[in-house]
């Protein structure tokens, strides 16, 4: 049987806590959703959809405390910075015919033959059922793969594994500090009618994994769509005064339904959908050439929130703007390197990601080191450890911030304007209550269709 190796021993502490650390850093927010706590008593086969190249593995693992051992294709091994870390990690290698110019896939007996006896150790292996890294908004047609697995160890290992559904959901792949939510679903099912044959329980199989993924994914058909509900939902949740409050779990539940909805009313009144569309990008253009943002028609100008908003901008330019400063002289360097380098080196929009995490983590590595080093030998030890300690800081106050000098100055600015055009900031509340009023008529038709009963908008 595979025993874990001693470099994987040594390593999974340290690959957990780096998975979480730079989800951490790469993610503004970062939420999981689901029973996202593994059993240790049973193997289990994590099926996950695959947008994101190398970041999904590792966005996974920051999901969960139990180590995980991802299945991956075998051509990854032929890089030779890669091999390393796939061996201390435990990966298994697949054998994909477009991998291997004769078309071999003799290989994946060895592999499947280990799955079964990780599965009886009561391990967790990752896998992903599509097969390839995409960026298309809706799931591909799942391989027999994670079938074959499953129920190959319940007929080998005389009981089955648990199989989880996990939903990777990117709020904008390739942008840095944007929202991940990884979504797990409920086990599914290996129960099969008596009889069933071999081949047809895992088509059967296949087919449920492709069903279950589609509930913890958005699964759009177009990204035009995922705009348009996008932009839906951010009018639901001003309209329930909840836009600040709102967690990813409950903005995806709420994406999901509108992208529903939207399919449903297409059938039903295609053409009031097609206005209301209209309606809503003229409302969004005309606040974009205004440069007012929702947030900012709901904002209540009162004597003490002016106070408030005076006292924060203090805090902000005599604490915070100098720490900030000082990390973006210190990372502006390596930051815009790796940006120029990734964009060099993804092949597509579901590459970014990862091109990003790698390039960043040995740009900063080095630019720092080099600096500190530079410190030591000018200044000596303890004036280079204070140094270091300044790098850390400084990055985290300006990656929590830095957004807020743009918030500020809009805010500002907007204030101003508002003054200036007392009738403009209700002119553009009636406008937007009206887009309001019709989406909220559309919803209530779209409840009492046959596709959407006892469904129900969250924002």
């Amino acid at each position: 049987m595979p025993q874990i190796t001693a470099k994987t021993i040594w390593f999974m502490p340290i690959w957990r806590l780096l998975s979480r650390w730079v989800t951490n850093i790469f993610y503004t927010r970062f939420e999981v959703t689901g029973n996202n706590q593994l059993p240790t008593d049973r193997g289990v086969i994590i099926c996950i959809n695959h947008v994101n190249a190398l970041v999904d593995p590792v966005v996974v693992q920051a999901s969960n405390k139990t180590f995980i051992r991802p299945l991956a294709r075998s051509g990854l091994w032929k890089k030779l910075w890669l091999r390393h870390l796939l061996n201390w990690i435990g990966a298994v290698p697949i054998y994909r015919r477009n991998d291997h110019p004769d078309g071999d896939t003799s290989g994946n007996a060895g592999s499947f033959n280990k799955v079964y006896e990780l599965l009886d150790q009561n391990q967790a292996i990752m896998i992903f059922p599509e097969g390839q890294s995409h960026s298309d908004p809706h799931l591909h047609e799942i391989k027999t793969g994670a079938a074959r697995m499953a129920l190959g160890a319940r007929a080998r290992n005389e009981r089955a594994p648990v199989i989880l559904p996990v939903g990777l959901n990117f709020s904008d792949k390739g942008k840095f500090r944007s929202d991940l939510l990884v979504n797990y679903g409920d086990p599914i099912s290996l129960e099969m009618p008596a009889g069933t044959s071999e081949l047809l329980a895992v088509r059967k199989l296949t087919k449920r994994i492709q069903q279950a993924l589609a509930e913890v994914t958005l699964n759009a058909k177009s990204w035009e769509d995922v705009e348009l509900a996008g932009r839906l939902e951010e009018f639901f949740a001003f309209r329930q005064g909840k836009y600040h409050q709102r967690g990813l779990a409950q903005k995806f539940r709420s994406l999901k339904y509108l992208l529903e909805t939207r399919e449903t009313l297409a059938e039903y009144d295609d053409s009031r959908v097609r206005s209301l569309i209209s309606q809503l990008k003229a409302f969004e253009k005309l606040c974009q050439t205004c440069g007012i943002k929702d947030y900012h028609l709901g904002v209540q100008y009162r004597p003490i929130l002016i106070l408030l908003f005076f006292m924060r901008s203090l805090w902000l330019f005599i604490v915070i703007f100098p720490v900030m400063l000082w990390g973006l002289v210190n990372g502006v360097i390596p930051y815009k390197l790796t940006s120029w380098v990734a964009g060099k080196v993804a092949s597509g929009r579901d590459q970014f990601d990862t091109a990003k995490m790698i390039f960043g983590m040995g740009l900063f590595a080095l630019f720092w080191g080099i600096q500190t080093w530079l410190v030591h030998r000018y200044f000596g030890t303890w004036w280079s450890l204070a140094y270091f300690a300044s790098l850390i800081v400084s990055a985290m106050v300006l990656l929590k911030n830095q957004g807020e000098f743009k918030r500020f100055k809009d805010s500002l600015r907007v204030f101003v304007l508002f003054l200036r055009k007392r009738d403009l900031r209700q002119y553009l509340i009636e406008k937007r209550r009206a887009i309001e009023l019709e989406i909220a008529q559309l919803v209530r038709i779209a409840r009492r269709l046959p596709d959407n009963k006892n469904k129900k908008v969250e924002a």
